[in-house]
């Protein structure tokens, strides 16, 4: 009876191995990969940074870090993440937030040339300097759909991998014995 009161606690060993790999795969897997939608890009003619280089979800490594066994019993096992913001990136969700913009000073710089849209017509605006100024204290409201990049729950593929891993230990146990 060893290898039973073993298996939840190897299965959850599974689940946070194949929770990391989407990390690295940057993917859900249920019965066929399903991609992570990419980081929005800068603005055309930008120079590409290191952020835009590294993985989605990846800035620090606490969310794939912090993923791991949270209890594991002799009859169940769950693995999870103590991250604030994991449920937002797992799930997706609908961020609305007011954020407070504290006053602070603007050195002079250059503005480039470029055209707008104002009124349904298109401007062009000559390059000019912008000379310094203090920016006043002020609220705004931020309203932002955050897009579902799974990367734990149930999956075919992981039940698949937990099911393996239950065949091999039974049939060690059986032929041990």
């Amino acid at each position: 009876m060893t290898v039973a009161r073993t298996i939840p606690s190897k299965s959850a060993t599974v689940a946070v191995n194949f929770s990391k790999e989407r990390f690295r795969q940057q993917n859900w897997f249920n019965t066929m990969p399903d991609p992570w939608e990419k980081r929005k890009r800068r603005k055309e003619g930008t120079r590409e940074t290191r952020a835009d280089k590294r993985h989605v979800l990846v800035k620090s490594g606490r969310l794939m870090r912090s993923i791991r066994k949270v209890m594991s019993n002799s009859d169940r096992a769950i693995i999870g993440t103590d991250v604030p913001y994991a449920a937002a990136h797992n799930n997706g969700e609908q961020i609305n937030a007011v954020q407070q913009v504290s006053s602070h000073n603007v050195r002079a710089h250059r503005r480039a040339a470029h055209s707008r849209t104002r009124d349904g017509r298109t401007e062009r605006v000559k390059r000019h300097t912008v000379a310094a100024h203090t920016v006043k204290s002020f609220v705004r409201t931020i309203k932002f759909k955050m897009p579902q990049r799974q990367f734990l729950g149930n999956s075919t593929q992981l039940n698949s991998r937990i099911e393996a891993m239950m065949t091999t230990e039974i049939n060690k146990a059986i032929t041990t014995t």
